[in-house]
């Protein structure tokens, strides 16, 4: 519907963004699944996204049919939450953790799937798309105080969500060279 409303278009047939504008419900039926198979439910969520974003301003017509499931209210109402204006450029079409909003987002889809569906574990992928903040604003520590704080919130979503039942699994998908850690605000 956000897309339809926007753009002016409908949602194009046999793609992925169909199958969701449909009713289709992919981590429900990967849980089941799972389930069936005697398999734990893990559920990724990159914590930051740049794919398709760079259609954020094209008129309808130049959007491709995968691009319909990657753009969001998020990105393309609120600009300045960006990193930069460059929509050329992976990291500059990142949004800008330094802004409450954009973690509550996150959160909150966080919270939804927990509640929704019974997985095993949840994994925060920070690798893609690894900008996090603008740099030269930032110091270490606001860095690594947003990022800890979020994690933070996650693992109480876990608990709080997981009714009684196991503990609930939190994995983090971080670089493998430490250089990279303090831009992104990991502290290991």
């Amino acid at each position: 519907k956000f897309m339809k409303d926007r753009f002016g278009a409908a949602v194009p047939k046999g793609t992925y963004a169909d199958y969701m504008a449909s009713g289709g419900d992919m981590v429900g039926v990967f849980t089941d699944r799972c389930r069936e198979k005697g398999l734990a439910p893990f559920v990724s969520l990159r914590l930051n996204d740049g794919h398709g974003h760079e259609f954020a301003n094209a008129p309808k017509d130049k959007i491709p049919s995968w691009g319909w499931h990657v753009l969001s209210p998020i990105h393309l109402d609120h600009p300045e939450w960006r990193i930069g204006n460059n929509l050329n450029d992976w990291n500059q079409r990142s949004l800008n953790w330094t802004i409450p909003e954009v973690r509550e987002v996150k959160l909150r889809m966080i919270e939804e799937i927990c509640r929704q569906y019974p997985i095993a574990g949840f994994e925060l992928d920070f690798m893609r798309h690894s900008s996090y903040f603008r740099l030269k604003e930032t110091t270490r520590e606001e860095r690594v105080g947003i990022m800890t704080g979020f994690v933070r919130k996650v693992r109480g979503i876990l608990d709080e969500t997981s009714a009684g039942g196991p503990r609930r699994w939190l994995c983090v998908r971080v670089p493998a060279f430490q250089a990279a850690h303090d831009p992104m605000g990991i502290d290991l």
